[in-house]
């Protein structure tokens, strides 16, 4: 009927996005103008009501007015015709039309557009040109009016009301639930023994219709801290003049759950009733009313493909329109389907056009979050006006709709696998958080995405890029990340390519330390809802690793067009190296095409020149490409690997999921310790500790001393130095344990079956200096056994010249000038010694050649946990890392019942000198015989105790990094089989997987990339260096290659 009554194809002009229902849409959609959304003259293709616009061309000439209006009754009496010989009666469902609309009215325009709607899905065609019948579409042509109730106190905003669905659920298969902000009257029952969770409870009830009083259940926002240091916030104590959520880490948006009230969708007369749902405390005080229509999307059949929508945090700041069309038709081009706009300020003529422009194709639901239409409640106090309630309000209206929704703001452009066939689709990524979801058997329910800096952005233009994408611009990214701005430093080092500058050589991208975003599932309905963060579903992080997987970056990442925090240090913009990154051309096409399709777009778009994104200062700058900075210094790392082979970590970590194998070409594969989807426990089962290598770190028998504790069946595995002391004593006092000997073969087997073992473990780096200064103070020649008298002669004796009774060694750890009494103040006190004991520590770790300790307390954990005739692990239940010992005995007790009163320290230093390390100097040093303050401790019989007592003697700052990346190097079996990161200094040290044949069975194995071995020479060499170095400072000799000042070992 359109196409005759204008005597022209309805999609000359929009292409292949045009189709029948967006001509008539156009016909009767609302038009913005300022903020009011009111009915004007429209033509059926036209441009808006510019008069120029629709003069363009010949074939946009105006309907007149009564054609209009036969055109409009025809069509809709075609629609309901074709729908009732279809048996979509569903059409005018209640749930579908709240969906739809928020107003206070069921309009005819609302009707009518879904009616087109679901002709469209039948059998035309979608924006992108795709069959409709594959998509998940929403009813886009109303604005979103939200409730923005404010409750009686000022203090709390109820946004709106939905209706939840979750199949499965022990619950009613729907609730009505509100979305809200603020101070509301709950009180927070904190996490104890009785409580896994702190619980809310909420001081108020639901009612609705004849429903009165019914329970109501409160989700807030999860956090880094507790519940109620979160929502109770103060501002250093001083009154919190702003009842909403806000920066620094005030969270107080949260979903109440009416659990109780029945959803009922019509009255006796068969018409919809929707009446009020109000929230409100018994005495009235907190009292607030939502009588908007409930938001009930409509589950969608799940299309062949996966698919997205684009929840845009709000919109503001913003005047130009080069960059909001460029974003929107990115998007589209990129397999979103549908993108929520919360639109808080940017009312600019144009850039209200382009939004009425995108409503009309369908593509895009508009949200007023302005201030004014909020009740002034998404002003700036509240965090970035309101992101949070944004998020989760997009949350609720697409759940079951789509499968994904992505969240991020207007600076942030999503882009799939530049590498597929797709090129840059977002549904690579869709697909790779599906398959986490599925493997997990639903536990993870959204995945964290890699942000990049798109340092182009502060490139100044020239007139060569008039008239061009801003998204072809800029094309090149930060090589890599810099800390703090979007990640977390571990460790610094001298940059590899220039060692005269600083760069991070560990870092951590998770969640905000990555400026990450993320993707939500919103098809399966068995998630319950939650308020959503900016970086992860919530900002609790240790749940986050639990519910969300961090997918490859080449599937999906997000491109970050800012920058402030590069622009804070000085000079870096100027000369920073960059890589190249652009988008690909197939999609950059795509937004030409579509925006010359589109009038009106095309109009806005080509007004004016750009000068760029409005966000950004562009400035001088010489950025260089990665790969073309001149490399005149060579890697001053010691453990750089050069073997060639490369690291593969992702496939690595696929392996141990069950979703790849390794490669038939392939033995063995490299990976980078602490990167795989395993604890500590389950890293064990596969470790590969080799008897013909380790074979003098494994105990001298099977058989060996533990602590039992018969009343709870709980056996304690001791490895020394790993808070063995601690762990001795809270078996012995708390779980009423005794010492005894059993064959550690047996554990987990016959009448051990039913007993669960555990152990501490400890970060080998941190543990390693323990294992020294235990180790030494052992074995003096001032103890019994390691005399010379005794025949002793100690394989490092280096360790101890001119040291003949501790009091020898006592002088170099607390020089006789430096004590204030006697000499037992030198016990307790830090060590005052000037590098003499360190310098004889770094020369031990360099010349030790890693498998022969001179004493027990220098083996390695894991040959400790193993068996020493096949290297397999031991059975161990569970493992407990020294660095969080009180959380781990706590959990121990809440499990066991136990009753652990208050105490002193955690014990995370892990360990205490053996009671017999000093026969002549002074008494035992162990936490029952050594301070007094430990002695007070002990007999309060209280709490976690602390191992250690005394400070270590030598002193640590005088260790370097090269000697700390030794270390690592010589623990690299525990690090790989206890699945520990390295920690900061220690980089380019790998582990190995590989597969063994259990009785026919393949079984993957790990074990470190290479064994340790003696760097005697490296030390001497290093001597070497120090000696000229120092003779060169004092002037004793002239080196004219070297440069003048001071250089430490790191190069810097």
């Amino acid at each position: 009927v359109v196409e005759e009554a204008k005597g022209t194809t309805a999609s000359t002009q929009l292409g292949d996005r045009a189709t029948s229902h967006v001509a008539v849409r156009y016909i009767v959609a609302p038009v913005r103008q300022g903020s009011q959304l009111t009915s004007t003259k429209t033509t059926i293709m036209g441009g808006g009501t510019d008069e120029k616009q629709n003069n363009q061309a010949s074939d946009k000439e105006e309907v007149p007015l009564i054609n209009r209006r036969c055109l409009f009754i025809s069509f809709f009496v075609v629609a309901i015709s074709s729908l009732l010989l279809a048996q979509v009666h569903v059409a005018f469902s209640t749930e579908h039309l709240h969906s739809s609309h928020h107003g206070s009215d069921m309009d005819q325009e609302v009707i009518y557009g879904y009616l087109v709607d679901n002709l469209n899905k039948r059998g035309g065609k979608s924006r992108t040109g795709s069959s409709s019948s594959s998509s998940s579409q929403e009813q886009p042509t109303a604005t979103v009016k939200h409730a923005f109730a404010r409750s009686t106190d000022g203090n709390f905003i109820a946004v709106d009301r939905y209706l939840v669905r979750r199949p499965n659920s022990d619950l009613q298969q729907h609730t009505i639930a509100v979305l809200g902000d603020g101070l509301a009257p709950l009180h927070i029952e904190p996490k104890d023994a009785s409580n896994a969770e702190a619980v809310v409870h909420a001081d108020f009830t639901c009612s609705m219709g004849s429903q009165q009083n019914t329970k109501a259940r409160v989700v807030l926002m999860k956090g880094h801290k507790t519940l109620e240091e979160h929502y109770f916030k103060t501002q250093n104590g001083k009154r919190d003049n702003w009842a909403f959520s806000g920066n620094g880490d005030k969270f107080r948006t949260m979903i109440v759950f009416c659990d109780e009230l029945e959803y009922q969708t019509q009255d006796g007369n068969g018409s919809v009733k929707d009446p009020p749902l109000i929230l409100s405390s018994p005495d009235q005080s907190f009292s607030v009313k939502i009588d908007t229509p409930i938001v009930a999307p409509i589950p969608q059949k799940q299309p062949p493909q996966l698919t997205a929508v684009h929840c845009l945090t709000p919109l503001y700041g913003l005047k130009e329109p080069h960059w909001v069309i460029e974003y929107m038709e990115h998007h589209l081009a990129a397999g979103v389907e549908h993108l929520h706009i919360y639109n808080y300020n940017l009312f600019e003529a144009s850039l209200m056009k382009i939004f009425e422009e995108y409503q009309r194709q369908g593509v895009i639901t508009y949200h007023d979050w302005s201030n004014e239409g909020s009740g002034r409640y998404t002003q700036n106090p509240t965090y970035e006006h309101a992101k949070w309630t944004a998020s989760t309000d997009c949350l609720l209206r697409t759940r079951g709709v789509y499968d994904y929704a992505l969240l991020g703001d207007i600076d942030e452009v999503w882009l799939g696998d530049t590498a597929s066939i797709s090129a840059g689709n977002v549904g690579s990524g869709l697909v790779a958080c599906q398959q986490e979801h599925d493997n997990s058997h639903g536990k993870i329910i959204g995945c964290g995405v890699q942000s990049s800096t798109i340092s182009s952005v502060y490139n100044k233009m020239t007139s060569e890029h008039k008239g061009q994408l801003l998204l072809r611009r800029y094309d090149r990214s930060e090589a890599q990340p810099h800390c703090p701005g979007n990640c977390k430093c571990n460790r610094y080092g001298p940059d590899p390519n220039d060692p005269t500058k600083k760069a991070c050589l560990d870092m951590d991208r998770r969640y905000a330390f990555g400026r990450q975003k993320y993707i939500v599932n919103t098809r399966d309905l068995s998630i319950e809802p939650r308020p959503l963060f900016t970086h992860a579903i919530s900002r609790d992080y240790d749940e986050m690793d639990n519910i969300m997987a961090i997918i490859p970056e080449q599937s999906l990442h997000v491109r970050h067009y800012q920058g402030h925090w590069l622009a804070r240090q000085e000079g870096l913009l100027e000369n920073l190296e960059e890589r190249d990154a652009a988008i690909p051309e197939q999609i950059l096409n795509t937004i030409t095409s579509r925006i010359q399709q589109s009038a009106i777009l095309d109009q806005i778009y080509h007004a004016k020149f750009s000068k760029g994104v409005e966000w950004i200062k562009p400035i001088d700058r010489s950025p260089v490409l990665v790969g073309q900075r001149k490399k005149d210094s060579p890697k001053t790392s010691i453990s750089a690997d050069e073997d060639g082979v490369p690291v593969e970590n992702e496939l690595a970590v696929n392996i141990v999921r069950g979703t790849a194998s390794l490669p038939v070409n392939k033995t063995d594969l490299k990976f980078r310790p602490g990167i795989l989807p395993v604890n500590t426990t389950e890293g064990l089962k596969l470790c590969h500790a080799d008897p013909m290598v380790y074979k003098k770190h494994f105990r001298r028998s099977i058989r060996d001393k533990v602590s039992v504790a018969e009343d709870h069946k709980l056996i304690y595995i001791m490895l020394p130095k790993s808070g063995s002391s601690t762990a001795r004593f809270m078996m012995e006092t708390k779980f009423g344990a005794k010492e005894e000997a059993k064959n550690l073969n047996e554990l987990g087997t016959g009448s051990l079956a039913h007993y669960n073992v555990f152990t501490f473990i400890r970060d080998p780096l941190s543990r390693f200096f323990s294992q020294y200064d235990e180790a030494y103070a052992r074995t003096g020649p001032w103890q019994r056994g390691y005399r010379k008298e005794d025949g002793y002669t100690h394989p490092a004796a280096f360790l101890f010249e001119g040291f003949n009774s501790y009091q020898d060694y006592e002088e170099v750890f607390c020089p006789p000038e430096t004590r204030k009494t006697d000499r037992k103040e030198c016990t307790f006190r830090e060590t005052q010694e000037n590098g003499t004991l360190a310098a004889r520590f770094e020369r031990y770790v360099w010349e030790y050649d890693g498998v022969s300790p001179f004493d027990i307390h220098l083996h390695l954990q894991v040959p400790l946990l193993s068996h020493p005739a096949t290297g397999r692990a031991l059975h161990v239940d569970e493992m407990y890392n020294t660095t969080a010992a009180r959380v781990g005995w706590e959990a121990l007790a809440k499990r066991y019942s136990v009753d652990l009163s208050d105490g002193t320290e955690d014990g995370s230093e892990g360990e205490s000198h053996n009671r017999e390390s000093n026969k002549e100097g002074t008494k035992g040093k162990s936490g029952k015989d050594g301070n007094k303050d430990s002695a007070k401790n002990d007999s309060k019989g209280g709490g976690v105790i602390q191992g250690r007592t005394y400070p270590r003697r030598f002193d640590k700052k005088y260790v370097t990094d090269r000697t700390k990346q030794r270390i690592c190097e010589l623990g690299m079996l525990d690090y790989c089989c206890l699945n520990l990161p390295l920690p900061p200094p220690c980089e380019n040290l790998y582990c190995r997987m590989d597969k063994e044949d259990d009785n026919g069975t393949p079984r993957i194995r790990i074990q470190p990339w290479s064994y340790p071995q003696s760097r005697a020479a490296e030390w001497t060499k290093k001597m070497t260096m120090v000696r000229l170095e120092l003779e060169f400072n004092h002037g004793l000799i002239h080196n004219p290659g070297r440069p003048s000042g001071k250089e430490d070992d790191n190069g810097t």
